[in-house]
């Protein structure tokens, strides 16, 4: 929240390199504040993972575990394998504007490099936000209906874990972006 106050910048939310290095101070914050964000959402995920496997009550199998709970599960498990990509891509990025490394700018640096770093987390970050409250809702319906949910033995096995592992895989199909060069630097342009 400081970083408008202290110089702005002019990278949008995705604070994509080299433009991030020519915004002034406050891109610095920027990114800072989502390293920092990044890293508190690995630590919350392990924490409700490693509380539903460990913590469950005497005699509660992962069968008997709610479907809520399994949302929450997916989720963790998406914030536990896509996030340190992207927290490394931060942490590199700070070190380009603070400590004059490489690694997306100048004769050595690769723009390209944080923008597989990004989107790695970002585009089955969708996936973070929707699958708990799908699971909600599958909690809600068979209360409302005063019916079983249907296959809800089957669901946490193939559904949600399935959701949680594939958004890594296909998004690079799905958020591309074609870079092209142009005088004033490298220019971020959504594919079709």
């Amino acid at each position: 929240f400081m970083s408008p106050t202290i110089g702005g910048f002019q990278t949008g939310w995705w604070g994509y390199p080299p433009l991030a290095q020519n915004s002034g101070s406050g891109i610095v914050w920027y990114v800072l504040g989502a390293a920092t964000i990044l890293f508190a959402s690995l630590l919350g995920a392990i924490n409700i993972a490693g509380t539903m496997v460990y913590m469950r009550a005497k005699g509660m199998s992962l069968g008997r575990v709610p479907i809520f709970v399994w949302g929450l599960f997916a989720a963790a498990t998406i914030l536990v394998v896509e996030s340190p990509a992207t927290y490394t891509g931060a942490l590199m990025d700070l070190s380009d504007m603070i400590a004059g490394s490489h690694f997306y700018t100048g004769p050595t640096g690769h723009p390209l490099a944080y923008l597989d770093q990004f989107w790695f987390l970002f585009h089955p970050e969708v996936y973070v936000f929707i699958l708990p409250a799908f699971a909600i809702w599958l909690e809600i319906l068979p209360a409302a209906a005063k019916r079983p949910l249907f296959a809800a033995e089957v669901l946490p096995g193939l559904g949600f874990p399935t959701r949680a592992g594939f958004p890594g895989r296909y998004w690079p199909e799905r958020s591309v972006r074609v870079q092209t060069r142009c005088s004033c630097g490298w220019v971020g342009v959504q594919r079709g």
